[in-house]
């Protein structure tokens, strides 16, 4: 099937980094995003998790909107970066892109069988591997052979209506992650799933007086950022979990 793939390379090879704009953390390195490296071990990338989704959690950042919208997207990078290394196969995918930067049809195929998989045929996501990067060549092709084209004016040309369109969506978006977290059913499900993966129980500290209680709120708005996150990660484009 990779064979099949590559086969729609023609002409001018195409320039590639190891970092795929729009896979995975974008043009980071997912184990920065973290403030990890590859050596790090999962309950090591699990506190770096959970400390700077405390950080980034928009329910904790209600400064300007130019400082809560910068907040909101690291949080979902940050969220991104988790899900791609806490499960070791996605882990090994990741790694391998890094490695092999070339290979690009193969981290986009890996990419998106992690994304749908098993709810989609693998066939589909084949296909759509196919269609994507055949969209991406003849731009990518063409800058490398011909020189610069009008596809970036073009693309500016409609950035603020996407960028609308953007917002709009994210704060639907939102509005649905703070409904979830209301229910109890909710809540619960994705208070075990945190237990699951050792987010949960947060250590009591152990110190007395006013101080305490300033650690007891901060551990409740963490615990609250910790289960948000998950009810996020598992929440679909109909605002339902998958997991939940």
């Amino acid at each position: 099937m990779f064979y099949l793939i590559a086969l729609l390379v023609v002409g001018c090879s195409i320039s590639t980094d190891a970092l795929l704009p729009g896979f995975y953390c974008g043009n980071e390195n997912c184990y920065d995003v973290l403030n990890v490296n590859r050596d790090s071990s999962k309950s090591e990338i699990a506190k770096s998790y959970r400390k700077l989704a405390g950080k980034y959690h928009p329910d904790r950042n209600r400064g300007s909107p130019e400082e809560t919208e910068k907040a909101e997207e690291r949080f979902k990078i940050v969220a991104v970066a988790y899900e791609t290394l806490k499960d070791e196969e996605s882990r090994r995918d990741y790694d391998y892109m890094l490695d092999n930067p070339d290979e690009v049809y193969r981290h986009y195929y890996y990419y998106y069988r992690h994304r749908v998989a098993p709810k989609v045929d693998v066939r589909l996501v084949i296909l759509a591997t196919i269609l994507i990067m055949s969209a991406i060549q003849p731009v990518e092709t063409s800058a490398r052979c011909s020189g610069p084209t009008n596809i970036e004016k073009q693309n500016t040309d409609s950035t603020s209506k996407k960028r609308d369109k953007y917002i709009s969506a994210w704060q639907k978006y939102r509005e649905a992650i703070t409904y979830l977290f209301t229910q109890p059913k909710y809540r619960i499900k994705a208070s075990e799933i945190a237990k699951e993966r050792g987010l949960l129980p947060l250590k009591e500290n152990t110190r007395k007086g006013k101080r305490r209680q300033v650690d007891k709120q901060e551990a409740k708005e963490e615990e609250d950022a910790i289960i948000k996150a998950i009810i996020e990660e598992n929440i679909d484009m109909n605002n339902k979990s998958d997991e939940l």
